[in-house]
């Protein structure tokens, strides 16, 4: 038998591959998953759910909210035209200190977090302790993670920003959400920090329970 007709499945499988590689490169980023369930929220927030990093942060509804990016690790939403505001919740894989010691963690997050803020030092930004909710899929766990809140100021594209910026760490998974706006409009950051930071969740499973035990459970 000819040995070319032994490499023509092979040839077939490869060029299968190709072609669905390259439609999958032609495929948009997967849109943001809102929680319908909050959708129609008395407060007029809705609430995204972010798959990939397992949690929960609101943004105003009447926000327009932009494409997901590609690796799904969280989303944006933009304030009213001209107002320069902006909301963005994200996750990460924790790199620093072992995901067991919660205090070290989040240390070292903030830590790494104020080395990204240009001008910036520890006797710049003053952190606010907060408790971020970390809840099961069936709601059968209600208790707290610590968290940190950092507001500073950075240029921005169109000028001088202020920021408040909510980290969290739990189980190897770096949390944040960011509120940002020109400054000049530092109160609407402030305000409505305070409002959506209140609203975020770890959204947990049981292997997380297993891992990472929160105290209180």
């Amino acid at each position: 038998m000819d040995d070319r007709m032994h490499l023509r499945p092979a040839c077939v499988i490869a060029a299968c591959l190709t072609l669905a590689l390259a439609a999958a490169c032609d495929q948009p980023p997967p849109e943001p998953q809102v929680d319908e369930a909050d959708r129609a929220s008395a407060n007029g927030l809705e609430r995204v759910r972010n798959a990939r990093f397992g949690f929960a942060a609101s943004y105003p509804g009447a926000w327009q909210l932009q494409p997901a990016p590609a690796n799904g690790d969280g989303f944006t939403a933009s304030g009213p035209e001209g107002s320069g505001l902006e909301v963005r919740a994200w996750g990460s894989h924790h790199m620093g200190s072992e995901p067991q010691n919660p205090d070290t963690a989040l240390s070292y997050l903030m830590n790494e977090q104020l080395g990204f803020i240009d001008g910036a030092s520890k006797a710049d930004v003053e952190p606010v302790d907060v408790s971020v909710q970390y809840v099961s899929a069936d709601d059968t766990v209600d208790v707290f993670v610590e968290g940190r809140v950092v507001s500073y100021s950075q240029e921005g594209q169109d000028g001088a920003e202020a920021v408040s910026l909510l980290l969290t760490s739990h189980c190897g998974t770096d949390y944040f959400q960011q509120v940002s706006g020109l400054e000049g409009s530092d109160a609407s950051v402030d305000a409505l920090a305070l409002e959506l930071f209140g609203q975020f969740r770890i959204l947990a499973d049981e292997s997380d329970h297993d891992r990472c035990p929160v105290e209180g459970e």
